[in-house]
């Protein structure tokens, strides 16, 4: 299953799907001149954990002069460019089909932290079963409270979000100083 109604939350269970579904867009979206790194983001890059059935992609980019064919090029592809959606310095696309959301995705200039982050705090998790645990008990808890308002929903998850970010960011200077 894909796609969620905009503005609404839907959790289902993890899918192995998904990474396919990542894999035929990315395939696609690598073609575009001026993307540098292409990830699967999101819950959806997440093994074993409830998700919102949106595939989440992030991609860098080198600089200023590479937006316009980036944004025209994912435009191509079927996907509406919104802006920075609320994120400075981001560029947001989505492709809906039949009012449903169906692929999101975030571009940032390459060392943006914000693209950094996405990849630690999946990373984490996936390499976590404890803490991917946590996340899917607290998303099914926001879901029960939050599911007519993804607003709400998803500021629900933001302290646990910094959370993990910061122990992957301490463990990855452990890590180095050992």
């Amino acid at each position: 299953m894909l796609g969620v109604e905009r503005g609404k939350v839907l959790l289902v269970e993890y899918e192995e799907e998904w990474e396919n579904l990542y894999n035929l867009e990315r395939d696609k979206l690598v073609e575009i001149e001026g993307i540098e790194e292409l990830s699967h983001i999101g819950s959806t890059a997440i093994k074993d954990i409830v998700s919102k059935p949106i595939i989440d992609m992030g991609f860098i980019y080198k600089g200023e002069s590479d937006i316009e064919n980036i944004i025209s090029g994912i435009e191509e592809l079927g996907y509406e460019y919104r802006g920075d959606a609320g994120v400075e310095g981001r560029l947001f696309f989505v492709r809906t089909e039949d009012e449903l959301s169906l692929y999101h995705i975030s571009g940032y200039k390459t060392g943006d932290e914000n693209y950094t982050n996405l990849i630690r705090f999946r990373d984490y998790l996936n390499a976590n079963e404890k803490y991917r645990e946590e996340y899917g008990k607290l998303k099914l808890k926001l879901y029960n409270k939050y599911g007519d308002n993804r607003e709400k929903y998803t500021l629900g998850k933001a302290i646990f979000i910094k959370f993990i970010i910061k122990k992957s960011i301490k463990d990855e200077k452990i890590q180095g100083d050992n």
